[in-house]
């Protein structure tokens, strides 16, 4: 279009310099050569701009890396179940999708035929026996039903070194909206997604505390290109007893120097839980802490449920190296 309009300013130029004048009439043509010109190049312009592919995966101005490679191998064999049918309310499983954006995706139909209007929400989710961040939390009126969606994030599930899911394990947490009021706390629900994976990943770091069927490991350090945090230190909690366990950290210092990072983390019975010990830029330089020699700390186990200590560990050192 610029081209054109430029065509248009040296005709009219040329024109008016021209020796001899052109008439009236062989003036309105050049004009009109030009503006025609200007006008299929406009019409061309907006058809251009047009996406008349909208929707088709195959747009090749698509941004979008269709060639990108799937970190999680997704084989569900997972059929329409009932999985909680009581007081008047029932959670159908309803199928497991991939959604590019997110992941592995369970569809759940929730249907309330009971007088009042609930919430339903899912609890202490896992994923080949480790916990994971998934969650789903939904408002049902009374005598309604909606769908919902649990969804895995891959990021997730490749940083604790699921690539396949085999099971899906939660239960229903399910209470009033007006009053908080538990109606009820479901069994817990097992989802066979694939059968042929069982296989649960093992940490390969240094064993730092085992007791009372618990045991934790501490997972190499890394140091975090972050604006906030410099330093994480990783660990994994496998919980063999039958008793839901949490897990925090106390007295946590660096170098001999007390700061105030913090993690806790639910463990199921029977299950294995990755957790995070985040130390901050700011503590670290308050403390003139250029370099992490060694972390000491202590771990408060305690039950879930009825808040009981299990164990306050001694002090355990952890070298940076």
């Amino acid at each position: 279009m610029k081209k054109l309009l430029a065509i248009l300013l040296v005709a009219l130029m040329a024109v008016s310099v021209a020796a001899c004048a052109p008439s009236p009439s062989d003036l309105n043509n050049i004009v009109n050569d030009a503006l025609n010109g200007l006008q299929s190049e406009i019409e061309n312009n907006i058809d251009s701009d047009i996406d008349t592919d909208f929707g088709n995966d195959n747009d090749d101005n698509d941004d979008t890396d269709t060639d990108e490679t799937v970190s999680v191998n997704f084989n569900s064999n997972l059929g329409e179940q009932v999985v909680y049918d009581k007081n008047n309310i029932k959670v159908t499983v309803t199928e497991m999708t991939y959604e590019e954006y997110y992941g592995p995706t369970l569809s759940l139909l929730l249907e309330n035929n009971s007088a009042k209007d609930i919430t339903i929400s899912s609890e202490n989710v896992s994923v080949n026996n480790i916990v994971c961040n998934a969650y789903m939390y939904e408002d049902v009126n009374a005598g309604k039903k909606t769908y919902a969606d649990m969804s895995f994030y891959e990021s997730d599930l490749t940083s604790v070194g699921i690539t396949e899911i085999g099971t899906i394990e939660f239960f229903l947490h399910i209470y009033e909206q007006e009053t908080y009021d538990t109606i009820d706390n479901s069994d817990v629900i097992k989802l066979v997604v694939n059968e042929n994976v069982t296989a649960a990943p093992v940490s390969n770091g240094e064993k730092i505390y085992s007791k009372n069927g618990i045991t934790i490991y501490n997972e190499k350090p890394t140091m975090e290109d972050d604006d906030y945090y410099d330093y994480v230190s990783r660990f994994f909690i496998v919980n063999e007893t039958n008793t839901d366990i949490s897990i925090s950290t106390d007295d946590v210092s660096v170098n001999g120097f007390m700061i105030n990072p913090y993690c806790s983390e639910t463990v199921p019975a029977g299950k294995m839980a990755y957790t995070s010990l985040y130390f901050s830029k700011t503590d670290l330089e308050d403390n003139k802490i250029k370099e992490i020699e060694e972390v000491e700390l202590s771990f408060s186990i305690y039950n879930s449920e009825s808040y009981d200590t299990i164990d306050d560990t001694d002090t355990i050192i952890i070298k940076a190296n």
